[in-house]
């Protein structure tokens, strides 16, 4: 018997929508059975597909080849294994919706802190920014009562400078009295003695003259 299409290029295909599918080592009914029932679902490789048969020389995942008839075979997965597919890629979508989901919780516990650090950074700055215009307040009046402490004592220095001045002048205008009150007693004394000389001496020419006896 004939086959009509060769086995150069072989296609993959699926037993279709049926419970169960013999594999015969021939394309006869008669023919020996390989495999009792290929599952619904079954991927196979064709290797040769005759159409005056209506039968596909196939091949199993495990290498094991034998006859099947076309009307069981379709190029597309059946509607239950796309089903469970489908199942599975939805499972696995839900699954990384759920990381993206704990992801953006702790993006977002992330930037609440960030934001927390932030707050106290500002509030620190305008507390420092406070203290150093405190400080530099502080520094300016320092400043200024360390200029009037140095005036202070440049006029104190000028005082006690002046004073000594004074006392230096006081105590020799006290010397100089001094000097005129010894002047005076020396004077007073020398015309004491002048005066006392002469009435003694004005006494003995009187009594010279008058004839004491």
């Amino acid at each position: 018997m004939a086959i009509a299409i060769g086995t150069v290029n072989a296609e993959v295909v699926y037993v279709r929508d049926v419970i169960y599918v013999p594999l015969r080592e021939g394309q006869s009914s008669e023919d020996r059975v390989l495999h009792n029932g290929l599952r619904s679902g079954t991927r196979l490789e064709r290797l040769t597909k005759n159409t005056e048969t209506g039968n596909s020389l196939v091949r199993t995942k495990n290498g094991m080849e034998g006859w099947i008839p076309n009307q069981y075979l379709i190029r597309q997965p059946i509607a239950a294994d796309l089903l469970n597919e489908a199942k599975q890629r939805l499972k696995v979508i839900n699954q990384e919706y759920e990381l993206a989901l704990l992801r953006i919780e702790e993006l977002e516990d992330i930037l609440t802190q960030k934001n927390l650090r932030e707050k106290a950074l500002n509030a620190r700055n305008l507390e420092i920014s406070g203290e150093l215009e405190t400080n530099t307040q502080l520094s300016a009046k320092a400043t200024e009562i360390d200029e009037g402490n140095s005036q202070l004592l440049i006029e104190q220095e000028s005082q006690i400078a002046n004073l000594g001045a004074s006392n230096s002048a006081f105590r020799v205008l006290q010397d100089e009295s001094k000097q005129l009150w010894f002047l005076y007693g020396a004077s007073s004394v020398a015309l004491s003695m002048l005066i006392g000389f002469w009435v003694a001496r004005r006494i003995y020419r009187d009594s010279k003259s008058g004839g004491w006896s």
